[in-house]
C-alpha cells in the first residue's frame, strides 16, 4: 500500500492550477511578506519565541494556507484571504 501524505505534507504551491492562477498566488505571496506572518505571529505569542513560515502553502478559491513553525514546536496554520479576483467590464 502507497503512503499518500497528508496535513501540510500534501501542499502543492499551487502546482496543479492554471498559468493565470498561479500567477495570481505568486501575487498573493508578495503581497504577504513572510517577515509580516512572522512579526505578527511573535506578537501574538508575547515576543518569546521566534517562527519560520513554510514555503509549502495550499489554496484554493478564496484563501490560501500557510504554516509557522515556532522555536518550542509548536506549529500554527494561517488562512490568509485571497484577493478578490476582478471579473471582466460588463459581467456581473
Amino acid at each position: 500500500m502507497t503512503n499518500l501524505p497528508v496535513g501540510s505534507e500534501a501542499w502543492n504551491n499551487g502546482s496543479r492550477y492554471s498559468p493565470e492562477w498561479q500567477a495570481r498566488l505568486k501575487y498573493m505571496l508578495a503581497a504577504v511578506p513572510d517577515e509580516v506572518l512572522v512579526q505578527r505571529a511573535r506578537a501574538m505569542r508575547g515576543g518569546v519565541y521566534d517562527c519560520t513560515v513554510s514555503e509549502r502553502f495550499s489554496a484554493r478559491d478564496y484563501n490560501m494556507v500557510r504554516k509557522l513553525v515556532f522555536d518550542d514546536g509548536i506549529s500554527w496554520v494561517i488562512r490568509l484571504r485571497c484577493p478578490v479576483q476582478k471579473r471582466p467590464h460588463g459581467l456581473n
